[in-house]
């Protein structure tokens, strides 16, 4: 499957693709968790066509389209501050360089359990804290209880991804107190507070962490398998 220029091409047997009529969807899972480190790293979300075509190219050259009812995504990437550090005059670190190896593995990581449905669900949340930027704290935390509710709460959720224990508490009380952003908004009496800076990066990097927390165990338990 390539993904280039908001198209992509996938290269499937007609009898395989035939025979399973969940393909198109697998499909489009697989390309929204590839863009979903993209889409993590950039300010706005990724750009859903209503409409989208899926064309299959027969043997003969004859294309066929079929318009899909499942959403298909593109992404587009803001200008961002990159640095490269030089020392006697060789280049020693490139930021773009290492933020692009970064986003690959964690498309190729991602996009590997495409079809996986809990995954599919956490990615689906933290793309809606991007749509609904005024309920951005209540689709985060879904992905918390989508995974205490496979894994079960704090230690055994810890236990199972790798992740701290302070850390789930940290993110519990800034996606829970009272914001305008969070999910307990009827709970204050006076006006909403609008989160910190710092509060709106942890709510936001934890959740990451926490999807590819997931997908990691998908590949751990993959390789012993």
């Amino acid at each position: 499957m390539v993904i280039q220029d908001g198209v992509v091409r996938a290269e499937l047997d007609a009898g395989i693709y035939q025979a399973d009529s969940t393909t198109s969807e697998k499909l489009l899972r697989t390309i929204k968790a590839r863009l979903a480190p993209y889409e993590y790293a950039s300010v706005d979300p990724l750009l859903i066509d209503p409409s989208p075509t899926l064309t299959i190219t027969h043997q003969d050259g004859r294309p066929r389209e079929i318009h899909l009812q499942s959403d298909f995504a593109s992404v587009r990437i803001r200008d961002s501050l990159e640095i490269q550090i030089y020392r006697n005059g060789v280049l020693i670190q490139d930021s773009a360089q290492e933020r692009q190896d970064r986003l690959h593995s964690e498309a190729e990581l991602l996009s590997k359990y495409g079809d996986d449905e809990l995954l599919s669900r956490l990615l689906a949340s933290n793309s809606a804290s991007k749509r609904d930027p005024k309920s951005e704290f209540t689709h985060l935390y879904e992905i918390l209880e989508a995974l205490q509710t496979r894994f079960g709460k704090p230690p055994m959720l810890t236990n199972e991804l790798g992740i701290e224990k302070s850390k789930v508490g940290k993110f519990h009380a800034v996606c829970n107190d009272p914001s305008t952003v969070s999910r307990h908004r009827g709970l204050t009496k006076g006006p909403l507070r609008e989160p910190t800076p710092e509060e709106y990066s942890y709510a936001r990097s934890f959740a990451w962490e926490m999807i590819l927390s997931y997908a990691h165990r998908l590949d751990k338990h993959s390789a012993t398998h």
